[in-house]
């Protein structure tokens, strides 16, 4: 029975395909023209996202708004999104409160003062414990301007928005996904044998010389617990949902374990 559960558990490292999420904003009980402060936390699927204004020059504090209603005469219609609020903002900064990385699909973009002829260009970089995985540039012309993120945006912990004058900007509809830890990383970096496996109270790791840092993931990459071990030490699991669980020791040794 072990044995099955270690194929299993290869099985489905090798074989998982992270499920898309989206994050709107019409289905968070909001109502228009409402302010929702700076910064502002929305939760989605169990991952908690912030979004910060920042680099305000003049007309008083930045301040995210939800906007439902055209108040500008430009005759937008269908619009349920978060604006930047701030026509004198510059940076628009979405990242997880955990700091786990995901990977970003699309996001939706709307120009609320697209009768006046005015456009936004806008830098968007992903970043990964604050150093740069790449940008892209993208031109918001008018509503519902669809930005289709390239693999710059894979397996990062935040995203900047930058443009001259955010003005009214509205976004809406993000689509990430949270990464996968990699099952190649699993099979060339496992440096180390954890035991007893399956355990139900802690696991002992075999193969250490020093002390180090561990991080323990679930199967879908979501940081679930850390600590320190010493080269003798002890991880007790107590706390953890039986199921199969990967290790991290260090900066790049991984393992995986079963919690019965």
């Amino acid at each position: 029975m072990k044995k099955q559960l270690l194929l299993l558990t290869v099985f489905f490292l090798t074989s998982y395909t992270a499920i898309s999420q989206i994050i709107t904003f019409d289905d968070q009980g909001h109502l228009d023209d409402t302010v929702y402060g700076n910064p502002y936390l929305i939760t989605n699927n169990g991952e908690t996202f912030i979004f910060t204004v920042s680099d305000v020059v003049a007309l008083g504090p930045a301040n995210h708004r939800y906007r439902t209603v055209d108040i500008f005469g430009c005759g937008n219609t269908g619009f349920n999104h978060m604006s930047s609020g701030s026509a004198s903002a510059t940076t628009w900064t979405i990242e997880t409160q955990s700091g786990n990385e995901i990977n970003l699909g699309t996001m939706s973009f709307d120009n609320l003062l697209q009768c006046f002829s005015f456009s936004y260009e806008l830098v968007i970089e992903g970043f990964k414990n604050n150093v740069s995985t790449g940008s892209q540039t993208f031109t918001v012309s008018g509503m519902n301007s669809i930005f289709n993120s390239n693999a710059s945006f894979d397996d990062v912990d935040k995203i900047v928005i930058t443009c001259a004058d955010l003005g009214n900007l509205g976004i809406d509809n993000i689509n990430w996904t949270l990464s996968p830890l990699s099952s190649e990383d699993f099979v060339s970096s496992n440096t180390f044998n954890i035991i007893p496996n399956p355990s139900s109270d802690y696991i002992g790791v075999l193969g250490l010389k020093e002390t180090s840092n561990f991080i323990i993931y679930d199967l879908i990459g979501k940081e679930i617990k850390k600590g320190t071990i010493s080269d003798r030490g002890k991880i007790f699991i107590q706390d953890l949902k039986s199921g199969v669980y990967v290790l991290k020791i260090g900066e790049g040794g991984y393992s995986k374990f079963i919690k019965e």
